[in-house]
C-alpha cells in the first residue's frame, strides 16, 4: 500500500491556516508612512570624520530656546545624573503645594493638560535657564505661565556628585487642569 501525501499535506495546510491568517491581518492593518521622499545618499568622502568636535563648534550648535531666561555665554554645562538630586525646602509634597497655589492660567480658552518645563539649579539653589523641554509644551500662553512659576522656585538645595555640589538640570511637568 502506498503512502499517501494528500492527508498529511491537507493536515499541514488546516493546522497552519491560522498562523497565515493572523499574518494576513497584520499586514492590512499596516498604516504606511507619509513623510516626503527618501532623500538619496550621499557618497563617501575620501577623508576621514573628525572623532571629536572642537569645544568652539559646540558653542555654536548649543542655541537658547525660547522662553531661555539665561544667556548661553558663560554658563557651565550641569548634570542630568548626580549621586543627589536637588530637593526643594519642605520636600516634593512642599513643592507641589507652592506649585498648586501659585500656578496662573492664562486668559483666554480652557486648556488642560501638561507643560514639562526643564531647569538648572545652581550650586546656590537658584534656579536658572528654565524653558519648556523640546516638544513638551501645550501652548505658548501656557509655557509661559509655566515658565514663570518655575523661576518662583528658589532655595532648593543642590545637587551633590562625588561630594560636591554641581550645578543639576531638572524636569517637571506643570499641570493645567
Amino acid at each position: 500500500m502506498p503512502f499517501q501525501f494528500k492527508p498529511l499535506f491537507t493536515a499541514l495546510l488546516v493546522l497552519s491556516l491560522p498562523t497565515v491568517a493572523a499574518a494576513q491581518r497584520s499586514h492590512n492593518n499596516w498604516v504606511p508612512r507619509t513623510s516626503g521622499p527618501v532623500a538619496p545618499a550621499t557618497p563617501k568622502s575620501k577623508t576621514p570624520a573628525p572623532t571629536t568636535t572642537p569645544k568652539a563648534d559646540v558653542a555654536a550648535l548649543v542655541k537658547p530656546m525660547k522662553g531661555d531666561s539665561a544667556s548661553t555665554e558663560g554658563v557651565k554645562p550641569a548634570f542630568i545624573y548626580v549621586d543627589l538630586m536637588p530637593t526643594y525646602p519642605g520636600g516634593t509634597e512642599a513643592m507641589r503645594q507652592f506649585i498648586r497655589k501659585n500656578l496662573k492660567r492664562p486668559k483666554g480658552p480652557r486648556l488642560r493638560g501638561k507643560v514639562y518645563v526643564t531647569f538648572v539649579v545652581l550650586t546656590t539653589g537658584q534656579v536658572a535657564n528654565a524653558h519648556v523641554a523640546p516638544g513638551r509644551g501645550l501652548d505658548p500662553r501656557y509655557d509661559e505661565a509655566a515658565i514663570e512659576l518655575i523661576n518662583q522656585l528658589n532655595g532648593f538645595s543642590p545637587g551633590k556628585k562625588g561630594g560636591k555640589s554641581v550645578d543639576c538640570s531638572m524636569t517637571i511637568p506643570i499641570a493645567f487642569e
